[in-house]
Parts: structure tokens; C-alpha cells; sequence
């Protein structure tokens, strides 16, 4: 008996309580479309702009000098495409920004965005007093690339190689997709429907043939084509084992010529020059 007393009671409540949840709910949802649209009446165009093309950049959670350094790019970005009549950067909406951040965290990412976008407020970068295309990446190959290697002489040729050791160390540096020889070939067949890729070789399918100082791609062969490559790193989707030979030295890869000199030196003969530690290891 006192069961049922219990049961009944709590249905009682919640048949109470529930129009109280409901009302809470909506009524949240109202209040944050309502904040949302007292925020975009209260930019101004460009701020509002910026603050949607910085979070469709990199996310609000960031250290704010890196979210300061990306407002700078994505200001110069827009100013370039407004003096050379260009499409501008694309941006997320308000919509998608407040699903992106959550509805909890929203107020507070906002925040740190608009400040890191009003802190640089007009800068932009230039070269030889012209606004310049400022491409980005989220990690290097350990340095950046000097563009013109790459046969760039405009918008890029002010690019130089710097070092970016550090990028190494990030937990994104490498990503592996593993692939089988018929998918990896059904990739490049459906990219290149107008050549006949080998089915079993895959050395024969796709190599890259030309590197820059960096390591960056400039040329991937395949059969009967070459492709020539200006901006992107090519990814081969390939199993480790099936892109390096065993003996593969990947010091080429990670470590600088002039110690790869030097330990080859010493392989040879005996030498008192000093290798310096490398910051790589497979």
C-alpha cells in the first residue's frame, strides 16, 4: 500500500514540476537567441566579421597571443581581398558559432575573441608597403617552406624558410590513414580518371619525386604524368611499411645536413667533431 502511496505521490510532482521544466528550457533558449542578438547589433561590421573568420580559424580555446597572431592574418587576409577584388575568407555564422563554442562556454569564448580581435584592431601585415596574402598552417614539417623554391614570384615570394623545431613535438604533427593498395588506388583513379593505375605496385601508382629544402612536395609522379605541387604538402594515404625501405635513414627527414655530414664523417673514420643532439627519433 505504501508503494502505490509513493508511486502516485511522485507522479503528482512531476506532472507539477514538468510545465515549470518546460518553461525554464524554452525560456533559456529565448533569453540566449535574445543575448545573440543584442551581441551582433552591438559590432560594428568589420569587428563582427573578424570575430567569425577568427573562430572558423582556430579554436576559441587557444593561448590568446596565438588568437591575437590569427586575428592579424585573418584582418590582412580580408584587407587583400578587398584591394586586389577577390573573395574574402570565409567565416562561420552566429549560428554556428554559438553551436561550435556551446551554450554554456559561448559568453565567455566570445569574450576572449572580440578582445584578441580589438587588441590588434587595425594591424594588418605588409610587404614592401603592399598588403600581402598571409597563408597559415596548423603544424610545419619542422620549418616552414621558402616559396620561392616552390616557383612563386607574386603573392608569396616573400615567404622564407624559418625553423619550427617545436612543431615536431605537437601531438597533431602526424596523422596516419591507413589505406589498402585498392582503396589507395581508387583514390587516384577517381582524382585522375584519365590514367590507368597499376594494381598491384604502389611505388608505380604515386611517388614523390621532388622536394624542396624543407621537405615539402614540389612534384609527385604518376604513370605517364607529373604533377607539379605550389602550396600543399601531398599526404600519401600508404601504409609505413610500403613508403620507406628498411634501411630507410629518416634522419634525412628529421635531422639537419650538416649533422648528417658529420655522422657520416665519423662512420667512416675517426673525427673529433661533435654531432649536436637531435631532437627526433624513430
Amino acid at each position: 500500500m505504501m508503494e502505490k502511496v509513493k508511486t502516485l505521490l511522485s507522479l503528482i510532482v512531476i506532472i507539477i514540476c514538468l510545465p515549470f521544466l518546460v518553461t525554464f528550457v524554452v525560456q533559456g533558449d529565448f533569453l540566449n537567441d535574445v543575448q545573440q542578438e543584442d551581441l551582433e547589433n552591438s559590432l560594428d561590421e568589420e569587428t563582427g566579421q573578424l570575430i567569425l573568420t577568427l573562430a572558423g580559424e582556430m579554436p576559441a580555446s587557444f593561448e590568446e597571443e596565438a588568437l591575437k597572431a590569427q586575428a592579424v592574418i585573418a584582418r590582412t587576409n580580408i584587407a587583400y581581398a578587398r584591394e586586389n577584388d577577390r573573395a574574402e575568407p570565409e567565416h562561420v555564422s552566429w549560428e554556428d558559432m554559438r553551436e561550435q563554442l556551446g551554450a554554456k562556454q559561448f559568453q565567455k569564448y566570445y569574450e576572449r575573441l572580440k578582445e584578441c580581435v580589438e587588441a590588434t584592431a587595425g594591424e594588418i601585415v605588409t610587404f614592401e608597403g603592399k598588403t600581402v596574402q598571409l597563408p597559415y598552417h596548423f603544424v610545419s614539417a619542422g620549418q616552414t617552406r621558402d616559396m620561392s623554391e616552390a616557383g612563386e614570384k607574386g603573392a608569396f615570394a616573400y615567404l622564407k624558410q624559418v625553423s619550427s623545431v617545436a612543431d615536431l613535438r605537437s601531438e597533431r604533427f602526424l596523422k596516419i590513414e591507413i589505406m589498402d593498395k585498392k582503396q589507395f588506388r581508387n583514390k587516384l583513379r577517381a582524382a585522375y580518371p584519365d590514367i590507368e593505375f597499376p594494381e598491384d605496385d604502389i611505388s608505380k601508382m604515386a611517388s614523390v619525386t621532388k622536394r624542396d629544402s624543407s621537405s615539402y612536395a614540389l612534384a609527385v609522379q604518376l604513370p605517364g604524368k607529373k604533377i607539379w605541387i605550389n602550396h600543399k604538402r601531398v599526404r600519401l594515404h600508404v601504409k609505413a611499411a610500403e613508403m620507406y625501405p628498411d634501411d630507410y635513414d629518416f634522419s634525412i627527414v628529421f635531422d639537419s645536413a650538416e649533422n648528417r655530414k658529420k655522422r657520416h664523417e665519423m662512420e667512416r673514420r675517426y673525427t673529433e667533431q661533435m654531432i649536436v643532439s637531435s631532437d627526433w627519433c624513430c
